[in-house]
């Protein structure tokens, strides 16, 4: 199989739901893989170096939240400056607060509002300056926005 030089942004709690998964995916397909976490994420970094399909893929952890836009722009022009610009970029954050509307704070309201709308507002707006023609933003949402607890 062929490197690819894909490089992929991707923001989650690791090891939990499909952003850890999507990040194994693209390391077995040959792409390097910069992680955006609330916290440093030095073990999924320790796993997808070996799932790598090449020893010329790299893997980095920077710690930023969509939330925070200045955390956020932060790493992206990181990766930038580590990858060049990237050819795919993923939006995987995303939180729920499991209880009955009526029981649901304003501040628990606006904690998964922040994460999980404005949140994919904010990488949006901070990486598609440093996409090309031809690179994927890829925004992932959950069924939550569907169907309540």
């Amino acid at each position: 199989m062929e490197t690819r030089r894909t490089k992929g942004g991707i923001y989650h709690r690791w090891k939990q739901w499909y952003g850890f998964e999507v990040a194994r995916l693209l390391a077995r397909e040959g792409c390097s893989v910069a992680i955006f976490n609330r916290r440093l994420a030095p073990d999924a970094i320790d796993e997808l170096q070996a799932e790598a399909a090449s020893s010329q893929q790299r893997f980095v952890s920077y710690a930023a939240d969509v939330s925070d836009v200045d955390s956020l722009e932060a790493a992206i022009s990181s990766t930038v400056a580590e990858f060049g610009e990237p050819e795919l970029a993923i939006n995987a954050a995303g939180v729920t607060v499991s209880k009955p509307f009526e029981a649901l704070s304003a501040e628990d309201f606006n904690y998964v509002i922040n994460i999980n709308l404005v949140g994919s507002r904010n990488f949006a707006s901070a990486v598609l300056p440093h996409l090309n023609k031809g690179s994927h933003l890829v925004l992932v949402s959950s069924i939550a926005g569907l169907v309540s607890n």
